[in-house]
Parts: C-alpha cells; sequence; structure tokens
C-alpha cells in the first residue's frame, strides 16, 4: 500500500505532512512503534515509524541520522507527536528530509495513542492485503477453471 492511501485512514484525518510530500508514493508494508535512539537497528525496508520524539529532544542531530538512515533503508516515512515532549524538528532536518522525498508526518493534532494509531494502521494494512489475495484466489480459479475446460492452451 502506498504511503498516502495508508495516510487516507481516518486515523490520520488531524495529522499534517511537514515534509517530502513526493515521498507519499513509497510503499508500505508495516507499521512500528518504538522510542529509542538505537530504533535503525529494528525498523525494516516499507516501514513507517510512529514515535513520540522524546529520544530525539535530547540530541537533535539523531534524528537528521535517523531519517538519512530510514530512507537508505527504504522506509515509508516518520510520523512524530511532537507536542507530547515539545519537540521542534529542525529547519535542516525538514530540508534534509524534503531533498530527499523523505515523509516526515505530524501527529500532535491527532487525538489518539501511538498504541492505537499503530493498530488501526496496521488492521488497514492487512484488509489491504486480504483484498489483494482474494482478488489473486479469483484469479487463480478462473485460470484453473479454463485450464480444466481445455482452454488454457489460449492463454499462452
Amino acid at each position: 500500500m502506498y504511503l498516502k492511501h495508508l495516510l487516507s485512514n481516518p486515523i490520520f484525518s488531524k495529522s499534517m505532512l511537514l515534509t517530502g510530500k513526493l515521498g507519499l508514493d513509497r510503499l508500505v508494508d508495516s507499521v512500528n512503534l518504538m522510542d529509542a535512539p538505537d530504533i535503525i537497528h529494528y525498523v525494516k525496508p516499507g516501514q513507517l515509524l510512529l514515535s513520540n520524539g522524546y529520544f530525539m529532544k535530547k540530541e537533535p542531530a539523531l534524528m537528521m541520522d535517523l531519517i538519512q538512515q530510514m530512507d537508505k533503508l527504504g522506509c515509508s516515512g516518520l510520523a512524530v507527536k511532537t507536542k507530547r515532549f515539545k519537540l521542534d524538528i529542525p529547519k535542516s532536518v525538514l530540508e534534509k528530509a524534503e531533498s530527499l522525498s523523505f515523509p516526515i508526518i505530524e501527529l500532535s493534532s491527532v487525538n489518539h495513542s501511538l498504541g492505537e494509531i499503530l493498530e488501526q494502521s496496521t488492521g488497514y494494512l492487512l484488509e489491504n492485503k486480504n483484498h489483494e489475495l482474494q482478488y489473486a484466489i479469483s484469479i487463480n480459479k478462473q485460470f484453473s477453471s479454463m485450464t480444466l475446460q481445455g482452454k488454457g492452451k489460449h492463454l499462452l
């Protein structure tokens, strides 16, 4: 699923894209929630990271390193509740993320916990995967039926 589609989920209705608009076409395979300086060792390609920004407040330079490493790894973006710990995202970080087309999403206006956002996002992703699987099963059944009826040779 594209990040822009995940962000259309009602749980993100009050979120705000701070930077990286061109990165909204990044694929999201999963959502992760963690706040630790060594988070990069736990994120995966295609992952949207949710954070309250606590560890970044103490060392703002960590955010620059994090977004560069996440971009290199192929992560989908970073969604942060900046108001909880009064995190100011440095202008240099926003500019770097923009140059990388790496989305940074502000979640502070969202009236849900990060756990709720994680749960609903994961459910939305799984629902989408289920739809894809059902479609694949339907196509497989059609091809199998055609093959059994001797029409399979016309497919090649």
